[in-house]
């Protein structure tokens, strides 16, 4: 039985420290706290990747297409719409020779 440190965790995941520290507290990734330290058992980690190996890709929700994000305050202003607002600046900069 091997102990492991976060530190050893994330080398061997590939992950940066800050995410394994973030896995064990948010009880994601099983492990012991020592002292201050947490400590995780190499047959724990191994049969925690086990379990989400066989979550491949096909097994994933799939993502949502997302609407495109407005800036309420320029939709409700309408400033973009149809060059509207380059438009008027250039009325106020040019009057309407530029138009």
């Amino acid at each position: 039985m091997k102990i492991l440190t976060i530190l050893e965790v994330a080398e061997l995941l590939q992950i940066h420290r800050d995410t394994a520290y973030r896995y064990v507290r948010a009880g994601k990734l099983p492990a012991v706290k020592v002292g201050r330290s947490w400590r995780v058992l190499q047959e724990v980690l191994e049969e925690w990747l086990r379990e989400r190996s066989g979550r491949g890709a096909e097994s994933r929700p799939k993502a949502k297409p997302q609407k495109k994000a407005k800036n309420p305050l320029i939709a409700g202003l309408g400033m973009f719409e149809h060059g509207g607002l380059t438009k008027d600046l250039d009325r106020a900069l040019y009057g309407d020779r530029h138009t």
